[in-house]
């Protein structure tokens, strides 16, 4: 995976490009270490009495090739491969350079944080005064966003920013600085609170604290029951989410939407009470299944909710089920669970209290009905998903994401089609954990989606031949989520295509026309870092 750079203006500020500088030099001795780590696989796997064999590495190389979806990559490792002014060393080493790209350093969540912390600590002469007294600091620029704050809390506090060298400053973890926010989200102490979908979902729990998070959920308490069967509510007022705070309280257990709402509570509260500045507060739940899953968006301000990236997550439930070392406060860099945050649809916004009715699709399920078919729909806290705890989405991956979600739902409900929806909800997968590029993935689903016949192989699935689907609420489909990719690929590949206002039966059968004769009509799952070396 490709770490952008962190740039700004030389020689303005000699502290601030030193410590750029630092950042580069971690970002780019972490790669060298993944580079060396694949090597050395490639070696041992490719070895025979410790000289590198030409027939398993030619059979490495077959087998990565193989499994490469993209033209350029395959012609790249097949041109490393052929190429006779290369020896077997330098054609391991550039596998292993090929190889080590498609996967983040370890440090990329540090990285992308610090990207950020040095858009708000731009100057010399601002990082010396944070530096100089970080806690005062954050406490005397009351005017940053909640956000920017919480950043720098999590900067100041990472031990790999004190141990760059430009900062070099050791410090013990009694000196660790906090927020007004996070002071007051320890304050809630969900750690102390049961989750009622610990035992229903004990992968999302923090492994290091599993038995306590179960424990925490299996005890008795008494007063009112607060609700958790139905799932979320298609939106909520102040009122109702005020007793259902009061009655989580009482139980000291909830579910995800109601500690939502026992969040919420806690932050409006203080907010009316000029404890913390006002800001706009959202609940909001995972479109896919509304109910899926809830939790709380604060300073969110505009009403685009695939951009995260200036606001907070505030998310109790995660904190019951052992992830409490933010105090339920993240960024979309660190949240837990980034495969939840894609299709999200407002419940409540604190800035425009009545949220409109949205369509009856799951409200009458049950909590577990909703959490069950979002996990067999690879679209909730999946294994894919799981893996992404140091990977948030890109947009191109939500965009892919949502669109193939609309194909796997039509395959399921409109043409019934076990197989079809079985291959696209693979391809989500793929695209989640990064093995396959977006503008693939979603190609690939639509030419299937139209395909005659497809079969799948074990792993691999086929199809051949087209027919249409001229219902009009597939063809609504391109107009959704990936509307500006499909316009982009209609002014690309199709000639004589004016201007797209709109998709017709007629554009889409051009564009599958089109990918028939272009892309390959057969996909395969595997995940060539770790099946080939």
């Amino acid at each position: 995976m490709k770490t952008k750079s962190v740039e700004t203006a030389k020689n303005e500020h000699p502290k601030i490009d030193e410590l750029i500088k630092d950042v580069r030099q971690l970002i780019q001795s972490e790669k060298e270490a993944l580079i060396d780590s694949y090597f050395k696989k490639i070696i041992e796997k490719c070895s025979k009495e410790s000289a590198l064999d030409k027939d398993s590495l030619r059979q490495l190389f077959q087998t990565v090739h193989a499994n490469l979806e993209s033209d350029q990559d395959k012609k790249l490792v097949k041109e490393t491969w052929n190429s006779n002014e290369i020896s077997l060393d330098k054609k391991a080493r550039k596998l292993a350079e090929f190889l080590a790209e498609n996967e983040g350093i370890p440090s990329i969540t540090f990285v992308r944080h610090m990207k950020k912390f040095l858009a708000i600590v731009n100057a010399d002469e601002e990082l010396d005064l944070l530096l100089n007294n970080p806690q005062d600091y954050i406490f005397s620029h009351p005017n940053f966003s909640a956000h920017d704050l919480q950043i720098l809390e999590i900067i100041i506090n990472d031990p790999k920013f004190n141990k760059l060298p430009s900062i070099h400053k050791e410090k013990p973890s009694s000196a660790s600085v906090y927020t007004p926010l996070s002071s007051y989200m320890y304050q809630l102490r969900a750690d102390t609170y049961g989750s009622m979908d610990a035992l229903r979902f004990p992968h999302c729990i923090n492994p290091t604290v599993k038995e306590q998070v179960i424990e925490r959920s299996k005890k008795e308490y008494h007063g009112p029951k607060v609700m958790g069967g139905m799932g979320a509510q298609q939106s909520y007022d102040r009122n109702a989410i005020k007793e259902t705070a009061a009655k989580v309280k009482k139980m000291k257990m909830g579910a995800c939407h109601t500690f939502a709402q026992l969040g919420a509570d806690h932050l409006l509260n203080l907010m009316e009470e000029g404890k913390l500045p006002p800001m706009p507060i959202k609940i909001v739940s995972h479109k896919q299944s509304l109910g899926s899953h809830t939790f709380l968006l604060l300073g969110h301000k505009s009403q685009d909710l695939t951009d995260l990236s200036h606001c907070l997550i505030v998310d109790p439930w995660a904190v019951a089920m052992g992830h409490d070392s933010t105090h339920g406060i993240f960024t979309e860099e660190n949240y837990p669970y980034p495969g939840m945050t894609t299709q999200l649809e407002c419940c409540y916004d604190s800035e425009a209290p009545v949220v409109s009715s949205k369509k009856e699709s799951s409200a009458n399920q049950s909590l577990s009905e909703e959490l069950s078919s979002a996990l067999a729909r690879g679209g909730f806290f999946s294994a894919s998903n799981r893996n992404q705890s140091e990977e948030k989405l890109t947009k191109p991956q939500r965009i892919a994401v949502e669109f193939l979600t609309d194909l796997m739902n039509y395959a399921d409900k409109s043409l019934h089609h076990p197989i079809k929806k079985e291959l696209v909800k693979t391809l989500i997968d793929s695209v989640k954990t990064g093995e396959e590029d977006p503008a693939t993935a979603i190609q690939l689903a639509t030419l299937a989606m139209h395909a005659r016949a497809i079969e799948k192989d074990g792993e691999r699935y086929k199809w051949k031949g087209i027919t249409a689907i001229n219902d009009e609420s597939f063809i609504n489909l391109f107009s959704k989520s990936a509307g500006i990719f499909w316009k982009n690929y209609v002014a690309q590949n199709i000639e004589n295509a004016d201007d797209v206002a709109s998709f017709d039966a007629s554009l889409v059968s051009k564009i599958v026309k089109t990918l028939d004769s272009e892309i390959a009509h057969e996909f395969k799952q595997e995940n060539t870092l770790n099946s080939t070396i």
